[in-house]
């Protein structure tokens, strides 16, 4: 049992580093997109460690960010405006009912589903752009989904041509910085450009071999 849990704790431990090694590596800023998911496999003598990353600076935080970016989840989902704006309402209700609470009101994406009124099909959808547990009030509006971006409310064209030309490289990364800065919703000490500035989601598994 001691060897067992000896050879568990190496294959973990390759498995983080790993998966620290594929944060490292993405591109610090520029047009280069870090993207959603990264995944990764290391074989050793004593098994295999697979390491599953999501970044979750890419989705907004339903427990914690403001409503325009929680409408634009869900307009981006499917809903239309007016039942994004009903929807919210009644997330942003059960958030202030549990601020006095030590944990949030949504303690899995899943449960957007049980809101009141919340189409399944909207609920499901969401689960590409939205997350619960990241922490951040605002979102890398950089790096977001093309479809979340355009469905943001009130976010200024200026803002999204900013973006545009980032992402083409046309942009420095300063000049987009003081852009993105002007977006009321996305307050200026979220990070928006760099790896080493996102919040990732990791999960891993290891497999040891089969013992004849």
């Amino acid at each position: 049992m001691t060897e067992d849990k000896a050879i568990a704790s190496t294959l973990a431990d390759a498995g983080l580093a790993m998966a620290a090694a594929r944060v490292r590596a993405a591109p610090a800023e520029g047009p280069r997109r870090i993207g959603y998911e990264a995944n990764a496999e290391m074989s050793l003598a004593s098994g295999t460690a697979s390491a599953s990353l999501r970044n979750e600076a890419l989705r907004v935080d339903l427990n914690h960010a403001p409503p325009d970016l929680v409408a634009g989840v869900l307009i981006a989902a499917g809903a239309n405006r007016a039942q994004a704006g009903t929807l919210t309402q009644a997330l942003v209700e059960m958030r202030e009912a549990a601020d006095r609470s030590p944990i949030g009101p949504l303690q899995s994406i899943d449960e957007l589903a049980l809101l009141p009124d919340m189409p399944a099909a909207v609920a499901i959808r969401a689960a590409r752009y939205a997350t619960v547990s990241s922490g951040l009030e605002g979102v890398r509006l950089d790096g977001i989904d093309d479809a979340l971006l355009r469905a943001i409310p009130n976010l200024p064209r200026a803002i999204r041509n900013a973006i545009v030309a980032h992402r083409a490289g046309r942009s420095p990364r300063r000049s987009s910085t003081q852009s993105l800065q002007r977006a009321n919703c996305i307050p200026p000490r979220v990070p928006r450009f760099g790896a080493q500035n996102s919040t990732w989601f990791f999960q891993a598994a290891i497999r040891r071999p089969t013992k004849r």
